[in-house]
């Protein structure tokens, strides 16, 4: 088994910050020389002189990996075990999430001069997008590592007006700039795409996105992670620190879903209050996806839903929430569960939550009663309008999209009553 060493790639050189040593007992170091403010990996990964023992540093590495069904194909495209989380990181691990790289030690890293982007087609991106089997081989040649359970390829983004070329597949060092989804479920695409839009409308921030019609709906979302910009017409892009709260509070993937200790909403604001450099802002902005995420059925806003940005301050490092994502109705259909991804009151069943479990929730964000029912009042009154607006104004909207909207809205009308009754105390 190898060793991996772990670098840093927000900066133009790459910073190497530590080490994993595979072994019985594998541990992970953080470099001697590494800056203990901006090569701090982790909230749950404090910068120490002393090593990690294997059950410290998984929730953060773990995480940089993909999950479920796509992690299978991905594992079964490169001969590797599904629980082999290091060795998948060892081949994949040179786009990740956020600024982290992780190569086999003593590796020779690619050089910048050598680093660049290759001109895709639409029958390329057709292509890599039109199986599971196509997607893993592509990330595994792009030694890509997206974490999360759907199908997904990272890709760049030409915003040069005078190209003809849009799509770029980055090559050596190079970082893409957008991920690129497709669903085995009809309509799961459109739905993102209807509530990602309606969020940003509802001024919840949310990352961009577009649907992308590659003879199946795909769905395209820019990723928060990076800066891009033209230079000399060519393509630069910086990659920023990410984390989610399943990394940030030391919680493997597989336990994405467990109750945290007081209730995961309770630690996951005391969290944003101890580390945020806006806690204000932050506990608004979560206080919006909580109520918004119940309006629309997203029972699946786990731990890893939720992300961080690092923003360095002095001698500390305070996080930020990052833009939302990954939001989109799952009652919209009968096979998924209905239990939400974290309980809110003193329920998880979408079905039983009821207005005073909402008087619960506003104890656990530790915020002012009438701050959160006007945001309920508000998203309970405005989102079934902003759907519908997000539909109306799409254009080259699919066909499909009027009836999915049309769906979506009478899927929400129970728990828009909720809401109201919640925020003006009938």
């Amino acid at each position: 088994m190898n060793d991996l060493d772990v670098y840093l790639l927000s900066e133009r050189t790459p910073r190497f910050v530590g080490r994993i040593t595979r072994s019985a007992q594998p541990t992970f170091s953080y470099n001697h020389d590494a800056d203990p403010v901006q090569d701090q990996l982790s909230a749950s990964l404090p910068f120490k002189e002393k090593s990690f023992s294997e059950e410290a540093f998984r929730p953060y590495f773990e995480g940089l990996v993909p999950e479920g069904g796509a992690r299978e194909s991905l594992d079964g495209e490169l001969g590797i075990r599904e629980d082999d989380y290091l060795s998948l990181l060892e081949v994949c691990g040179r786009e990740c999430i956020g600024d982290v790289m992780v190569v086999k030690a003593g590796t020779k890293l690619p050089s910048w001069k050598n680093s660049s982007y290759m001109s895709i087609s639409s029958g390329d991106l057709r292509k890599m997008l039109s199986s599971d089997a196509a997607l893993a081989s592509e990330n595994a040649v792009a030694r890509l590592s997206l974490a999360g359970t759907q199908g997904k390829v990272g890709l760049a983004f030409n915003p040069d007006p005078t190209s003809n070329v849009k799509w770029l597949r980055p090559k050596g060092l190079a970082a893409s700039t957008h991920i690129v989804k497709t669903s085995h479920l009809r309509d799961v695409p459109e739905l993102e795409y209807l509530c990602m839009k309606a969020a940003s409308a509802m001024s919840i921030r949310a990352a961009s996105v577009r649907l992308l019609d590659i003879g199946e709906m795909a769905i395209v979302v820019e990723r928060f992670d990076r800066l891009s910009f033209i230079k000399d017409h060519a393509l630069h892009v910086r990659r920023l620190h990410q984390e989610d709260f399943a990394q940030a509070m030391g919680v493997i993937p597989l336990r994405k879903y467990v109750e945290l200790p007081g209730g995961s909403i309770r630690a996951m604001a005391q969290f944003i209050r101890r580390f945020s450099i806006n806690p204000i802002s932050d506990l608004e902005q979560f206080s919006k996806a909580l109520a918004f995420n119940f309006a629309i059925g997203n029972c699946d806003a786990h731990l890893k839903n939720y992300s961080l940005v690092p923003n360095k301050e002095g001698d500390s490092r305070a996080i930020a929430l990052s833009p939302a994502y990954d939001l989109v109705s799952t009652t919209y259909f009968p096979r998924f569960s209905r239990d939400m991804a974290m309980a809110y009151g003193s329920t998880r069943s979408i079905d039983e939550i009821a207005p005073d479990d909402f008087s619960d929730v506003v104890r656990a964000l530790g915020i002012a009663p009438r701050a959160f029912k006007s945001i309920c009042k508000d998203i309970a009154l405005s989102v079934g309008e902003s759907v519908k607006t997000v539909a109306d104004t799409t254009v080259d909207a699919p066909e499909s999209l009027p009836f999915i909207t049309e769906d979506l809205l009478d899927d929400m009308q129970p728990r828009l009553k909720v809401l109201l009754y919640f925020a003006e105390g009938l």
